[in-house]
């Protein structure tokens, strides 16, 4: 999410979206079992190996902010799932 305080209309990249690095708990749909933890990398990138299913990805938020958001993800044999989190900054 954004990271200076005030948006602003040109161009500013020290604003732009920034990666978080954070821990991800992977869950089979429906429970509430961990299954799996991968570390997302400076980029916010992460991958992981996990058998065919419906899964919870679950980013750690931060204390108070960010607040990461959840996002269900199926596993297909031999495709790649590609899964986008997101974190709110709090700023506005």
């Amino acid at each position: 999410g954004q990271t200076c305080p005030v948006e602003r209309i040109r161009l500013d990249l020290q604003c732009a979206p920034k990666a978080y690095q954070t821990i991800i708990n992977i869950k089979p749909m429906g429970e509430n079992n961990i299954i799996a933890s991968v570390k997302s990398d400076i980029l916010g990138k992460f991958q992981i190996s996990l058998p065919v299913g419906s899964y919870n990805v679950e980013p750690l938020s931060g204390n108070v902010f960010p607040r990461c958001s959840s996002q269900t993800a199926t596993v297909e044999a031999n495709i790649t799932t590609s899964v986008d989190l997101s974190c709110d900054t709090g700023i506005r």
